[in-house]
C-alpha cells in the first residue's frame, strides 16, 4: 500500500534540515516539534489525577515517576509502567503528546499510568535505563496500593526506544525472578540493536538515503552504549534473548512504512514459535510517527483505541492458554 496522502503532504511542508550536530541540537528539535505539532492538534489535555514521585535507584540516578489514575475511581486499578521513546536521547514524560497519552489511555481503559521519565543518552548509559526500569516495577508492587494500584494486575508498555527498554524489563524481571508481569505492549518498537532486522526499503517512499538511517542508528547505539563499535547483547536487544517462552502476553504495534517494522514481525514470530501469545497489528500506510498525529490522522485515533483495548484486558485475567484448533 502506497504511504498516507496526508502523510506524505505534511513531509513535503516540514523544512528540510540536515542531520543535528550535537545532542544539544537533537533535543530542541526534538522539544519544538512536539510543541508545534500540539499547537497545531488544539486537542484538550484529558482529565486525570496525577501524582509524581521520586524512586530511589541504586547506585543512581534517581527516577521520577508520574502517576495518571482516572478520575473519580474508587477501586484498586491496573497499572501500566510506559517507557516514552526519543532514541533513549530525547523526549520525557512531560512533551505534550506523552501527557495527553497518559492521561488519555488512563481515562479510556481505566488503569493507572506510570510514566517512567528515565535518564537520557548519553550522559547516562545503558544499563542505567533498566535499573531504573526495575526499581519502578519493584516500588510499584510495593507501594502502588497507596496510590491506587492493583500490584497484582501489572503491564509494561513503551514506544520506540521505549519499547526496548519495556521489553528488557520484562527479560530482566524473569531473569531475577522478581514479579509477575500481566502483558507487554510494545508500539514501534527498537528491540534488536544490531539492525539487522531494519526495513530499509521503506525510505524509498520518503526519498531517504539508507545510509542517513544507517549512521543514525549506529549513532543512537553509540550514544547508548557507550562504544564506538557496541558489543550488542541480549540485556540491551531483547530479541536476542534465546528463550522467550516465558514472556508474558504481547501485543505488537507496528507502522508499515517504519525501518523497525521487521524487529516487531521477527520478534512476533519467534514469540508465537516459544508459544507465547502475541498479536500484532501492522498499521498500513502508516509511519513510526503516525501515533502521534492525533486530532489530525485518523490512524492515530484507531492506535489510541487499540492501545486501549488491550489494556482493558487487565481488568480481567488473561488466559495464556491458546484454544486447540478445530478438528477437520
Amino acid at each position: 500500500m502506497p504511504v498516507d496522502p496526508q502523510i506524505l503532504a505534511w513531509a513535503r511542508d516540514r523544512p528540510k534540515v540536515g542531520p543535528p550536530r550535537n545532542i544539544r541540537q537533537r533535543r530542541r528539535r526534538a522539544a519544538e516539534a512536539d510543541a508545534r505539532d500540539w499547537d497545531q492538534r488544539g486537542l484538550p489535555m484529558p482529565a486525570a489525577d496525577i501524582e509524581e514521585v521520586i524512586v530511589p535507584v541504586s547506585p543512581g540516578p534517581d527516577v521520577r515517576i508520574r502517576l495518571h489514575r482516572p478520575v473519580n475511581v474508587e477501586k484498586a486499578s491496573p497499572a501500566v509502567i510506559n517507557f516514552f521513546g526519543g532514541a533513549f536521547r530525547q523526549g520525557g514524560v512531560d512533551y505534550q503528546f506523552n501527557q495527553w497519552a497518559n492521561r488519555a489511555r488512563a481515562r479510556d481503559a481505566g488503569v493507572v499510568m506510570v510514566a517512567v521519565d528515565y535518564a537520557l543518552a548519553p550522559e547516562h548509559r545503558a544499563p542505567t535505563q533498566l535499573e531504573q526500569g526495575l526499581a519502578v516495577l519493584d516500588w510499584v508492587v510495593d507501594h502502588g496500593a497507596e496510590y491506587g494500584i492493583d500490584p497484582t494486575r501489572i503491564a509494561v508498555g513503551g514506544q520506540s526506544s521505549g519499547g526496548n527498554l519495556a521489553a528488557c524489563l520484562v527479560n530482566e524481571n524473569l531473569d531475577r525472578r522478581r514479579h509477575p508481569i500481566a502483558l507487554q505492549v510494545l508500539e514501534v518498537p527498537a528491540l534488536d540493536l544490531s539492525r539487522k532486522s531494519l526495513s530499509l526499503d521503506v525510505l524509498r517512499a520518503f526519498r531517504i538515503p539508507k545510509f542517513l538511517a544507517r549512521w543514525d542508528y549506529r549513532s543512537m547505539a553509540k550514544d547508548y552504549l557507550g562504544h564506538r563499535r557496541p558489543v550488542i547483547n541480549p540485556r540491551d536487544s531483547p530479541m536476542q534473548r534465546a528463550d522467550l517462552s516465558q514472556v508474558p502476553p504481547t501485543v505488537l504495534m507496528l507502522a508499515e512504512f517504519d525501518v523497525l517494522r521487521g524487529d516487531g514481525v521477527v520478534y512476533h514470530a519467534r514469540l508465537r514459535a516459544a508459544g507465547v501469545q502475541s498479536s500484532a497489528m501492522i498499521a498500513v500506510g502508516q509511519t513510526h510517527d503516525s501515533a502521534g498525529a492525533v486530532g489530525a490522522l485518523l490512524a492515530a485515533q484507531h492506535w489510541h483505541a487499540s492501545v486501549v483495548g488491550c489494556l482493558r484486558t487487565l481488568h480481567t485475567p488473561i488466559d495464556t492458554d491458546e484454544p486447540s484448533p478445530p478438528r477437520q
